[in-house]
């Protein structure tokens, strides 16, 4: 088998046996392609399964008295050696063999040859997924009164009112089929058995095959057992030897059916396999002994199994169970399973489309008394459940247990918060409760919320620790004695939208010491949002925008800019002179003051004051653009006016503290210059490569800037960049089309600037139309912008569709050395084996008695065999001599079940640590452990 986007590849070999309803399909060998569509109907979706299939060798196609009741298309090929098939399925499609594995099936040559033949019914049509014996006859009225009457209100009786009449719409109901589902015919014995309440009875006997067209867009009905007792009204239904045909219809209402041996019914989505079961066709109830419910997810690509003792359908969108058990194994014996005392489900589809809206919670499920196993051993349990989905949701969202010698053994765990409390999600609010408990620091607690409603958004967080432990920060801050032993964080993030462009930002954040992020939250440390608290209104509309900000510090021990307020309008791409020109305008006026932490305050430079001061600024630039043999130019004037009345701009461009002077403006001339060149060579050919033709589109271009200011504080660098950007693209060919990829890419920029500073810097980056400095921090800083000679690449080459090839650059022209450079390979061999080299180096500077680096990162996943794959990761730094990050882990594979056992170090912490996870397949909110490899096992996984 393989499994691609949308698609199922199945390729069977020996023997090969197709039931289609009473019909069978045989050969040696069989290609099936299963295609998944889904549609819409008013908010409801349906999901058809387009079905292919090639047969080949010792073909054996049904009688022309057993055609399947279902529309498909056959046709043969290659001379009649073969026959292709196309039929859609609407209910379930099972398959069984001795072995099975997973490859690559398209890359078969019997693959391309069935893709051939199947070529003669693949023309895309409307596939009808009603079958046949359905459509023939007419819908029976069921004869009943022509009007009910509608009783007055007790508060009217004494009046004068008088019976309403209600019409009663007329009701429709498709005829029921019965056939033979086997070789033999079934016999059926109608003599007219009566009941208590008056109806006949007939009794079938042999495996037979029932449908009934359901009505509206319900789908249809399909019932399969060994045998049934039939229950209709009086002599109005021809069964048996009276309609002389095996495939019959009933041409009268047939009230319920009692159905015995291996009994399946499938009704639009679901399928049930029973023992026993009962079924009345009037209201639409039903009752299975020894049941099992199957459905299929398509989002997880799973089957999800319900057994339980009784399965009652209360009503065509109710069910209930008794004594159930939820998994994704077919296997009687799952190694994880669900279990549940009762259970009640309700459809509410139909009632959302009946009032024209989609809603995202087409269920209401409710279970008690759940319990969680591995194998015949509970680990969880829970009194109630409520979720919106067909499948029980449990409270409990993660599990992770680890150990390092920082934290100790640690139990991390995310519950969900309403699920926990009885309750069924609210929509649009996703709540989580954490409970930690951390050997070698404390216990602490939180909870994390997420929101969205139709025109707001926001999260929040709020934790809290009785931590009693050290913080280790890094290889030169370790055993920091917290400040309190309570420790936490609260955060809260809204944006709310108002009507003609307005829009509202709130955050609030408040944390409890400077180290408790970096050492809890440490990606939102390195890599998130600064921690502020911030009120802000914003109006976009055409081609402009306008703010007013207000920030405030919280934090005492943060370094703060606060903004009371900040006002911004801004006007981007202004049409002038009949497209002749275009005119941007850029404007700010701040009310700041510094706020410095106590500690950090002894080493800011004391001309910089600490009171509330005005800083302003605008920028106005017209620009001219020109297209002139397809180049186009675009010459530029710019001028900036900056005003700051608290220290005013102090510093130079050799970063050395001046004067400050309160008022400041710059004039900027400059040119953009940009061509685009391309050129296709469809001779050029390689398979090993996988080339086919090649088009080479080059862009060279230019800015050019030169800068005249009033004073030195406020001095720029004059600049001139030149670059060349390029792309190879080819075509490559997937299931018989072609799709056109960027094959490899290369771009060179050099920077060239006057007044280089001395200093060594950073691996500065050109940016494209920002050749300025803003003034915001020219005021007090030169550590913006390019400030030396650089030059700057990167590459990409997708060398095969598994194999690609990533690099960049940072050269220092000054110096004559390389500030930076990155370079790596990604490669994946199917089936078994993905890797990642990588090199990353950063030229020796020490800051903050951190060092520059060299680092080597590799990383590798192997497929052992189908239960073993091992991952390993290591970086080693050559500054110090050492390996400072590695990773080993070891996943087993069990029947949709997967377990991974972890070793870590981090000697940039000084932490070893050791986790165990186990998650079922699909199941990711299941997991117990960490998620970290959960994208590289389930049913679509390809490392």
């Amino acid at each position: 088998t393989q499994q691609l986007e949308g698609v199922q590849l199945v390729f069977l070999e020996g023997k090969f046996s197709m039931s289609i309803g009473n019909s069978q399909y045989r050969s040696d060998s069989a290609i099936i392609i299963i295609k998944t569509k889904t549609t819409e109907y008013l908010g409801r979706s349906t999901i058809v399964y387009d079905t292919k299939v090639y047969l080949e060798g010792h073909i054996k196609t049904p009688n022309a008295d057993h055609i399947p009741n279902i529309d498909i298309t056959s046709k043969p090929v290659y001379q009649g050696s073969g026959i292709v098939l196309r039929f859609p399925v609407t209910g379930q499609i099972y398959a069984t063999a001795n072995t099975q594995k997973t490859g690559a099936v398209d890359a078969m040559p019997f693959y391309q040859k069935a893709l051939a033949g199947l070529s003669e019914v693949s023309q895309d049509r409307l596939l009808t997924v009603i079958q046949r014996g359905a459509e023939i006859p007419k819908p029976e009225r069921i004869v009943g009164p022509d009007s009910v009457k509608i009783m007055a209100s007790p508060e009217s009786a004494k009046g004068e009112s008088k019976a309403v009449a209600k019409p009663k719409e007329p009701q429709y109901r498709y005829p029921v089929n019965i056939s033979s589902a086997g070789a033999e015919p079934i016999k059926i014995d109608s003599q007219r058995l009566q009941t208590e309440d008056g109806l006949s009875a007939a009794v079938i006997t042999g495996r037979f095959y029932l449908w009934q067209k359901l009505e509206g867009d319900a789908g249809q009905l399909e019932l399969i057992a060994d045998n049934a007792v039939v229950y209709y009204a009086g002599n109005d239904v021809k069964i048996g030897s009276e309609t002389g045909n095996e495939n019959l219809q009933a041409t009268g209402p047939i009230h319920c059916i009692y159905l015995g041996g291996n009994v399946e019914m499938t009704e639009g989505g679901r399928t049930i396999k029973a023992d026993e079961l009962y079924y009345d066709f009037n209201l639409r109830q039903g009752l299975g002994l020894n049941a099992e419910m199957r459905t299929f997810d398509d989002d997880r690509g799973l089957p999800i199994y319900i057994r339980a003792d009784r399965i009652r359908q209360i009503a065509k969108d109710q069910f209930s169970g008794e004594n159930i058990t939820v998994t994704t194994s077919e296997f009687h014996q799952p190694q994880i399973k669900l279990t549940a005392k009762e259970m009640t489900l309700t459809d509410t589809t139909a009632a959302d489309a009946a009032q024209n809206k989609v809603s995202e919670s087409s269920y209401q499920l409710t279970v008690s008394k759940v319990k969680l196993f591995y194998g015949n051993v509970p680990f969880f349990y829970w009194p109630k459940v409520t979720s919106n989905v067909a499948v029980p949701q449990l409270p409990i969202k993660s599990i992770q247990v680890s150990n390092d010698n920082d934290f100790g053994t640690s139990v991390e765990t995310r519950w969900h918060l309403f699920r926990m409390l009885g309750m069924k999600d609210p929509n649009g609010i996703s709540s989580d409760f954490m409970v930690d408990y951390y050997g070698d620091r404390g216990v602490g607690v939180g909870i994390e919320t997420e929101y969205e409603g139709e025109d707001y958004f926001g999260q929040s967080i709020g934790y809290i620790i009785d931590d009693r432990g050290e913080d280790d920060l890094g290889r030169t801050r370790e055993n920091i004695e917290p400040e309190s032993d309570v420790r936490g964080r609260f955060q809260w993030q809204h944006r709310q939208y108002f009507d003609d462009g307005w829009e509202m930002t709130a955050e609030a954040s408040y944390l409890s010491d400077r180290n408790f992020l970096e050492s809890y939250y440490r990606n939102d440390f390195n890599t998130g949002k600064e921690q502020e608290n911030i009120l802000q209104l914003k109006r976009t509309w055409d081609n402009q925008a306008f703010s007013v900000l207000g920030k405030v510090r919280v934090n005492d021990f943060l370094d703060t800019l606060e903004e009371l307020p900040t006002v911004e309008h801004h006007l981007t791409g202004q049409s002038l002179f009949d497209d002749h020109a275009t005119f941007f305008l850029d404007s700010q006026i701040s009310r700041y003051r510094n706020r410095y932490d106590e500690e950090s305050a002894a080493y800011i430079d004391p001309a910089i004051s600490k009171d509330f001061f005005t800083f302003g600024t605008t920028r106005a630039e017209l620009d001219v653009p020109l297209n002139v043999n397809r180049t186009k130019i675009v010459p530029y004037a710019a001028g900036t006016f900056g005003f700051e009345d608290g220290s005013g701009f102090n510093t130079d461009l050799g970063g050395a503290t001046e004067d400050g002077e309160n008022d400041v403006a710059i004039g900027e001339a400059g040119l953009r210059i940009s061509k685009e060149i391309w050129g296709v060579d469809p001779t050029f050919q390689s398979d090993f490569w996988n080339v086919n033709g090649i088009r080479h589109v080059v862009r060279p271009h230019a800015e050019f800037a030169a800068f005249a200011e009033t004073d030195e504080q406020a001095e720029q660098r004059d600049m001139v960049n030149l670059g060349l950007a390029q792309r190879w693209q080819t075509k490559r060919f997937y299931n018989g089309q072609s799709e056109t990829i960027d094959w490899m890419k290369f771009n060179v920029d050099a920077t060239f600037v006057t007044d280089d500073t001395d200093e060594i810097t950073a691996p500065d980056k050109f940016i494209w139309s920002k050749a300025y400095q803003p003034l915001f921090f020219r005021r007090n800083s030169d550590d913006y912008g390019i400030r030396r000679d650089k030059i700057n690449a990167d590459h990409m080459w997708q060398v095969t569709d598994t194999t690609a090839l990533l690099s960049d650059m940072n050269y220092d022209i000054e110096a004559g050395t390389v500030d930076q450079i990155d370079i790596g390979v990604s490669h994946f061999r199917s089936p078994d084996l993905s890797y990642y080299l990588g090199s990353r180096y950063l030229k020796n500077v020490e800051v903050l008695d951190e060092k520059g680096s060299h680092s080597v990162l590799f990383a590798i996943t192997y497929k052992l065999d189908q239960r073993y794959t091992v991952i390993f990761s290591q970086e080693y730094n050559f500054d110090y001599g050492k390996s400072i990050e590695n990773e080993l882990s070891l996943i087993r594979k069990y029947h949709r079940v997967y377990w991974a056992f972890t070793l870590s170090s981090d000697s940039t912490l000084d932490r070893t640590g050791i986790m165990f996870s186990i998650w079922p397949e699909g199941l990711k909110e299941m997991t117990f452990g960490s998620r970290k490899y959960y994208g590289l096992t389930g049913t679509t996984s390809k490392y």
